[in-house]
């Protein structure tokens, strides 16, 4: 069995509920595989600028990078594996701009060509205008990809899909990938978003706020507690200033 670890890149814009679920679900999946030992997980915060740019168009507003990466350690406190994962502070505190940034560096640091990194995909990034990233070749690295579709709500079967293309010899470099469907229910960043701004549009008025908080926290199991008090208490210098 080999050591391995796992990264997940994004906006993080904020860090919620079911990123970190995601972790834990592929670790079951992975363990019950036998063929690795995860020994960490690690989420690579996308760079500022790039966010920005992404959300402006929307006229939305761009979490700050260190709060971001703040807000992803309070997001892991409750789940000891991912917190305490090796050089995890380290992490949590440099910008690496991508998950494969993010495990070149954890590669320098661990001084062991032998730990398998996995990068984590979402379902709806496997597939690029309608053809699985599989299909296309590519520069062999030693970094594997992990996709990941959802069963309750993803409209393609990624396994289902797999399999067809393995049975047709489409795929390049089929060692490369490693294809699972878990039962992870969507989120809508943007979604949590909109809630985020009606608490800041609330002002003083606390009862509409704790409303907002508990529909983030309690109700739609949105975000974690410590996400949402990091929030409330940062909430001054949350924001890039556009």
């Amino acid at each position: 069995m080999k050591d391995a670890v796992l990264i997940l890149g994004g906006a993080f814009n904020p860090v919620h509920t079911q990123h970190i679920a995601l972790f834990d679900l592929v670790k079951q999946e992975l363990d019950a595989i036998g063929q690795w030992n995860i020994i960490g997980g690690y989420l690579a915060a996308a760079p500022e600028n790039y966010v920005l740019h992404k959300l402006r168009a929307r006229n939305e507003r761009t979490i700050k990078l260190q709060h971001r990466l703040a807000l992803v350690k309070e997001a892991m406190k409750n789940v000891p594996w991912l917190i305490n994962s090796p050089f995890q502070e380290e992490m949590l505190k440099q910008h690496d701009g991508s998950a494969t940034g993010l495990g070149r560096r954890l590669m320098n640091l661990f001084k062991n060509p032998n730990i398998q990194v996995l990068v984590l995909v979402g379902g709806d990034r496997m597939i690029k205008q309608g053809v699985p990233i599989w299909r296309r070749a590519g520069t062999k690295t030693s970094v594997m990809h992990v996709g990941v579709g959802r069963i309750m709500d993803e409209n393609v079967n990624l396994l289902d899909l797999w399999q067809a293309d393995l049975d047709k010899n489409l795929i390049h470099n089929p060692k490369d990938y490693v294809i699972l469907n878990i039962p992870l229910r969507s989120v809508s960043s943007s979604m949590i978003r909109v809630y985020l701004q009606q608490w800041f549009d609330a002002k003083d008025n606390i009862e509409k706020k704790n409303e907002i908080e508990n529909d983030l926290v309690d109700t739609n199991n949105y975000l974690h507690l410590n996400v949402m008090n990091y929030i409330k208490t940062h909430h001054n210098d949350l924001f890039v200033d556009i």
